[in-house]
């Protein structure tokens, strides 16, 4: 959770300049208003933008992570080993499937960070 605040960090503070660009650009005459509207939809399309892609970020990365996951849990079952060794196999995916819990937990906290950066 820490390095997920850590990450999405680099978002938040460029919305910030972003957004206080816009209102610098603000403090000019009355006749710039529309200007500033623009500014502002602008920054508001780029967060937006900013937003999906971290989004579809993490998207990316719990499939790939399932996937691996998966493939390592099937070449597993698959292995032909003795009685004595399956043992061994059955506690690997024990711990598979407990590092694919984690991974989409993680990925749900993102999702929840980036829905609440867009509030």
């Amino acid at each position: 959770m820490k390095k997920l605040k850590h990450r999405s960090a680099p978002i938040v503070v460029i919305l910030a300049l972003a957004a206080g660009g816009a209102v610098w650009i603000g403090c000019g005459d009355d006749n710039d208003s529309d200007s500033v509207s623009d500014q502002i939809n602008s920054v508001t399309n780029q967060a937006e933008d900013l937003k999906n892609r971290a989004s579809d970020a993490v998207d990316n990365a719990q499939t790939r992570a399932n996937d691996a996951i998966d493939t390592a849990k099937k070449e597993l079952n698959e292995a032909d080993v003795s009685d004595e060794t399956q043992n061994k196999v059955d506690k690997a995916t024990r711990k598979l499937d407990q590092a694919q819990d984690k991974v989409n937990e993680a990925a749900e906290q993102a999702k929840e960070q980036l829905d609440d950066s867009g509030n």
